[in-house]
């Protein structure tokens, strides 16, 4: 919930870390208000390697993404192609 920024970028890298490889990982943004460039980019990075050792990645965009700038709008665009067919 709230935002996330680069600050929480330690704090996202060691819950990221802590999940297993071939575990099914469900992201929900209902909550979240802001995510910025770095963290949209470590989810991103982190989820192409987690699905290249056979774990799934989904985020779930929920009403985020109404409450969106245009400029992340574009990112989330991006990251929804990147994420795949299974992202909601």
């Amino acid at each position: 919930s709230g935002a996330a920024t680069f600050l929480h970028l330690p704090r996202l890298t060691a819950v990221l870390e802590s999940v297993s490889p071939t575990s099914d990982l469900h992201v929900r943004f209902d909550e979240l208000r802001y995510i910025d460039h770095a963290c949209l980019e470590l989810l991103m990075d982190w989820a192409q390697h987690h699905r290249e050792q056979g774990g799934e990645f989904t985020i779930d965009w929920g009403s985020f993404q109404s409450r969106c700038r245009q400029g992340s709008l574009e990112r989330i665009t991006r990251a929804r192609a990147f994420a795949g067919p299974d992202a909601v």
